[in-house]
């Protein structure tokens, strides 16, 4: 087993173990960005920054080589053509292509060693090219890890580079290593990735181990979606995970193991996540930070219990729907068909149920883990048979004054329209009858699951 126990020179240290040791992601693909531009030849105490990075640089590789599933790569820049009289904004090439890093590692440390400070830093388009790079495969993570003395000097912008990439899902938020970067700008190189700073030589060793950790080990997390009860019983539903700019990160429907726990996510520990619960309605939790390279548990509370909607009788010869709308609100959460169930969170819902005529259920409570029976009677079957086009307007009749609830169509001939027991009344009036006594009534009842046909002459 490869351990390595790195000194930071303040008392602290990191312990690195194998990716098989702390839940690996399926494969690595790391690709090492170098800076070889002519500013590297300053000196760093006792060296010059170029002489120590090929030195810390060799032994990193020799360490991370050696771990699972790993593929190593060199991208360079600023090491083909001298600074001046001009500027070479394109100057950056991809030196040692991805291979295993058992592998790769002695030709990426025979590469670095011969490697001289040239040219000018042009960290955007060395990036973008760096999308080329990655050969395409799904259960690759894909990992730039850059170390720099300075910012981007060719007006690129690496921040929007680096983010374009990660939307199309071409690589993780990137790494930089800034070898004794000042204070203020560091937060350029920041923007476009976990930045890491080394101030001195014996901290440039330790810091990209740090960030190699946070890159290569599996951070978790499980949902513990909550009951009423505070118990994590809930599943079986959507979560999306959203990062800081609203970029879908990943979808998982939720589901509990045979122990009744539920399930491991790994993440990219590099954002703060909303999560969307898809409960009916909808749970947002925001910004829920993820430590890196340790289990985590995100507790939600998504309380629920079912509606289930029933039609009495028979035989049942329409099945409406209902829409469903949060007690007071307009917005509907759901459109529910009738001989069904389904989950709402807890509260106070209003039912619109689509029957002729409509039936309205206000302030139907839902509670955790019960089910609340909602039940109609089976609609009849009415077929009129129109014997002339015209004007068909159909009126509930109820203890008050008749009410409208449906016109039919203008045209002759048969209509079906299915009716709630009750009784009915039609006024109609053939078309090129212009006088208001051409106008007449029909009266009739329906009975649940009843057919009958009534004459429009």
């Amino acid at each position: 087993m490869l351990a390595l126990m790195l000194g930071l020179g303040l008392g602290i240290s990191i312990f690195l173990t194998p990716l098989r040791a702390q839940q690996p992601f399926t494969k690595l693909r790391v690709l090492l960005i170098l800076d070889c531009s002519y500013s590297m030849y300053s000196n760093w105490g006792q060296e010059t920054r170029m002489d120590i990075a090929k030195r810390k640089i060799s032994q990193f590789i020799d360490s991370v080589s050696k771990l699972p599933n790993i593929e190593l790569g060199l991208r360079c820049y600023g090491h083909t053509t001298l600074y001046k009289p001009d500027r070479n904004c394109e100057d950056t090439r991809l030196e040692i292509p991805f291979g295993k890093g058992i592998e790769t590692a002695n030709p990426i440390k025979k590469r670095i060693k011969s490697l001289e400070p040239m040219g000018t830093t042009p960290i955007a388009y060395s990036i973008g090219q760096a999308a080329y790079d990655f050969p395409k495969a799904d259960d690759y993570r894909n990992l730039i890890l850059l170390i720099t003395d300075g910012l981007e000097e060719c007006q690129g912008n690496p921040c929007y580079i680096s983010q374009e990439l990660q939307n199309k899902g071409i690589i993780t938020k990137p790494y930089i290593i800034g070898l004794n970067v000042p204070l203020q700008d560091q937060a350029q190189l920041g923007c476009i990735g976990r930045y890491f700073n080394a101030d001195a030589p014996d901290a440039f060793l330790p810091a990209m181990y740090a960030a190699f950790s946070d890159m290569a080990f599996a951070t978790t997390a499980q949902v513990f979606l909550l009951d009423e009860q505070q118990q994590p019983t809930e599943s079986d539903v959507l979560m999306t995970f959203t990062d800081e700019q609203g970029y879908e990160r990943y979808n998982w429907i939720h589901s509990l193991n045979a122990l009744g726990t539920p399930d491991t996510l790994i993440l990219n520990p590099l954002y703060n996540y909303s999560i969307r619960i898809h409960t009916l309605p909808p749970v947002i939790s925001k910004k829920n930070s993820i430590i890196t390279g340790r289990h985590n548990i995100i507790p939600i509370a998504v309380p629920q219990g079912s509606l289930q909607l029933d039609i009495s009788g028979a035989p049942i010869w329409f099945t409406p729907s209902a829409v469903i709308h949060v007690a007071g609100q307009s917005d509907f959460v759901n459109v529910q068909a009738f001989q069904s169930s389904v989950k709402y969170l807890k509260g106070l819902y209003d039912v619109e149920i689509l029957t002729l005529p409509r039936i309205y259920a206000k302030a139907v409570t839902i509670e955790s883990r019960k089910i609340k029976h909602l039940e109609i009677p089976a609609s009849g079957a009415i077929t009129f048979v129109k014997a002339k086009p015209g004007s068909f307007t159909l009126f509930v009749v109820e203890q008050t004054l008749p009410r409208w609830i449906h016109t039919l169509k203008n045209e002759e001939g048969e209509e079906l329209v299915f009716l709630l027991p009750g009784t009915y009344r039609m006024v109609y009036q053939f078309q090129n009858q212009n006088r208001i006594e051409g106008s007449k009534t029909i009266d009739f009842t329906v009975q649940s699951g009843i057919q009958k046909r009534i004459q429009i002459n």
